[in-house]
């Protein structure tokens, strides 16, 4: 697991989907394309503008954190980070 500004993301694999994006709402689930990992964007990343997160490059959206997404903020580097199917 690894942070970059508020955003937390971490290693699986999958294809990329049609409407893969960038620029999200904090607190949507994705699967980030080039980084192979899944991303939890909880607040502005180095290249937000504005109230969005916009990860590095395009991401599949997967769906919404269920619950507090600013919750993540106490996530740190090597921390374990458990996702389960809502």
């Amino acid at each position: 697991m690894w942070a970059w500004g508020e955003e937390v993301y971490f290693g699986v694999q999958a294809g990329r989907e049609d409407g893969a994006t960038d620029a999200v709402e904090p607190g949507t689930v994705c699967y980030w394309l080039a980084g192979v990992a899944l991303a939890l964007p909880f607040g502005p990343t180095p290249l937000s503008q504005r109230a969005e997160s916009r990860l590095a490059s395009a991401a599949n959206v997967l769906g919404r954190v269920d619950g507090d997404h600013r919750a993540l903020a106490a996530v740190r580097d090597g921390d374990t980070v458990r996702v389960d199917r809502a």
